[in-house]
């Protein structure tokens, strides 16, 4: 979403008189969570990182990873 996008959606909860859209805005970004960054800069939400640690132990379970002994050996040849 761009920054023009952004100050059009300010202005109109800034105009509008209606409680319940605004008590419907308020409780979705509560419940946006923000937790860290990444490097460039993104938002890491607390559900996004989450999803991320799911991810990455199904691939541990499922065997899907380097040990530290085959990423030096891998090493040795970079």
């Amino acid at each position: 979403m761009n920054i023009e996008t952004k100050y059009k959606l300010i202005e109109q909860l800034m105009h509008t008189n209606d409680e319940e859209i605004l008590i419907q805005v308020k409780g979705m970004l509560d419940s946006v969570e923000v937790i860290g960054y990444e490097l460039d800069g993104t938002a890491i939400t607390k559900r996004t990182y989450i999803e991320k640690i799911k991810a990455a132990q199904k691939r541990v379970t499922s065997g899907d990873f380097i040990t530290q002994e085959d990423l030096e050996k891998e090493m040795e040849q970079w």
